[in-house]
C-alpha cells in the first residue's frame, strides 16, 4: 500500500484553504477588538461625566 513514484496522494491544500478564510477571520477579529475598545472608551467617558457632576465649581481651583 505504499506510494509509488507516479502515484500521488491528493488532499486539500490546507495553506490555500486558510489563506482564503483569513480575510474573513481578520475582519472579525479586528471588529471584535474595535468593539471592545469602544465599550471601554465609552465606560471611561461615562465615569468621567459622573465624576464631573459631583465637583462643585465654586470649590474648584481657577484655571489660568
Amino acid at each position: 500500500m505504499g506510494l509509488d513514484a507516479g502515484e500521488r496522494h491528493h488532499r486539500p491544500d490546507l495553506g490555500r484553504y486558510h489563506s482564503r478564510s483569513l480575510p474573513g477571520t481578520a475582519a472579525w477579529a479586528i471588529g471584535l477588538l474595535v468593539g471592545i475598545n469602544m465599550v471601554f472608551g465609552g465606560s471611561a467617558l461615562i465615569a468621567m461625566a459622573l465624576h464631573a457632576r459631583e465637583i462643585n465649581p465654586r470649590s474648584a481651583a481657577p484655571a489660568y
